[in-house]
């Protein structure tokens, strides 16, 4: 339902659904200057993504857990390059005439940069239950240690 309204000489028809349009435009400007462009072509959506991921720290180091479902351990990519840890994939859809994915499909690519103080030489990757599990250990001089305090 469009509302008559008088701008000037001429009656201009005020439709609120297009200032919910300009609302979304805005909100893209706003999530494009924070996190680059927006996709909105689902295939283009589905080229590259991101798995989520939990980080866990430990007196030892710290422990990325990451989601890749339907992953095997020879179809992920997992390197350490100078402070930065990257962990990436592909996962093709099926040829089978299938028309509608639940799952993400394509590339993935994690990266992260490593706190000062690891071992990035001793990392290391486990895959279980669709979760993949990157151990980066702490060097053994940032690792934590009491200190006993003397009289005298």
């Amino acid at each position: 339902m469009a509302l008559p309204v008088r701008s000037g000489d001429a009656v201009v028809r005020w439709d609120p659904f297009r200032e919910f349009g300009d609302i979304q435009r805005q909100f893209d400007q706003v999530v494009q200057s924070v996190f680059g462009p927006v996709e909105r072509d689902q295939a283009a959506a589905r080229r590259t993504w991101r798995p989520l991921a939990d980080v866990t720290e430990s007196d030892s180091g710290y422990v990325i857990s990451l989601e890749v479902p339907g992953f095997r351990k020879n179809e992920i990519e997992l390197s350490v390059e100078g402070d930065t840890l990257t962990v990436g994939g592909e996962y093709a859809l099926s040829e089978d005439g299938e028309q509608r994915h639940a799952r993400r499909a394509g590339r993935f690519q994690y990266s992260t940069l490593l706190p000062k103080g690891v071992a990035a030489d001793q990392v290391s990757a486990s895959l279980a239950d669709g979760v993949l599990r990157v151990s980066v250990p702490k060097s053994g001089e940032t690792q934590p240690r009491r200190i006993e305090i003397t009289e005298g």
